[in-house]
Formats: structure tokens, C-alpha cells, sequence
């Protein structure tokens, strides 16, 4: 199934270098937000996190991102604790 052009964007803004991740994660939010993001996209929301924080980037929304990705590491550290019995 191909990707939507929002998760392109995300993409974008996950695996980008430089301003261009940065201009691709504020295009998909002001177009999408964070309050209802579709299944795949909020997969995605981790690794967008991950790469513009290395980048020092930042936003008005940016806790809301942070949490996300948090949730997204609690939930692998269980299942990689299940995993290792």
C-alpha cells in the first residue's frame, strides 16, 4: 500500500538532514496536527521526534511529541523484556 502525502512528510521530517526535516515536520502539523493523526502516521511520530531532537529543534507542540515518543519506548522495553525470557 503506498504511502499517504502526509506520511511522506513524515518521512521527510524522520530521515531528513537539515532545515528540510524541520520544514516537512511543520507542514505536516499545521496541515495535520497531533490531535487525531491516522495509524500510520502516528507510528512515524517517534522517529520524527528522534531526528529534529538530535537537531535541536523544537515547536510549540513539542511535549505532545516527546510523550509520544515515550509511550513508544515504554511499550519496546516490555516487549523486548518478553522477548529475552
Amino acid at each position: 500500500m503506498p504511502a499517504e502525502p502526509a506520511q511522506i512528510l513524515l518521512l521527510q521530517a524522520a530521515l531528513g538532514q537539515g532545515p528540510e526535516a524541520a520544514t516537512a515536520w511543520e507542514r505536516w502539523e499545521r496541515e495535520n496536527g497531533l490531535d487525531r493523526p491516522d495509524e500510520g502516521s502516528y507510528r512515524l511520530l517517534p522517529l520524527v521526534y528522534r531526528n529534529l531532537s538530535r537537531r535541536g529543534f523544537s515547536g510549540p507542540r513539542w511535549n505532545i511529541l516527546r510523550g509520544i515518543h515515550r509511550n513508544a519506548w515504554s511499550k519496546n522495553q516490555l516487549l523486548f523484556h518478553q522477548v529475552r525470557r
